[in-house]
């Protein structure tokens, strides 16, 4: 249950930046896997972490959203 006095379709709406077309694809980096997330005119940044080491989940290179080209990862 959601109480707001803003109109629904705004808080329903996606923004902008979730609208456009999103690509996902597995990458193994550094002997890591993670679902990285490309969008046409930025860089990919990673999704999410697939691993079953819960130390791979602490390490702060693996944390979603991080661009995958600037911290050299690729």
């Amino acid at each position: 249950m959601l109480y707001t006095v803003m109109p629904v379709e705004q808080v329903m709406s996606s923004p902008e930046w979730q609208t456009q077309d999103v690509s996902y694809s597995e990458a193994r980096i550094k002997g890591k896997t993670v679902l990285v997330g490309y969008r046409q005119g930025s860089s990919p940044w990673v999704e999410r972490v697939i691993s079953t080491d819960p130390f791979d989940y602490l390490d702060e290179r693996w944390q979603p959203g991080t661009v995958v080209a600037a911290h050299g990862l690729f």
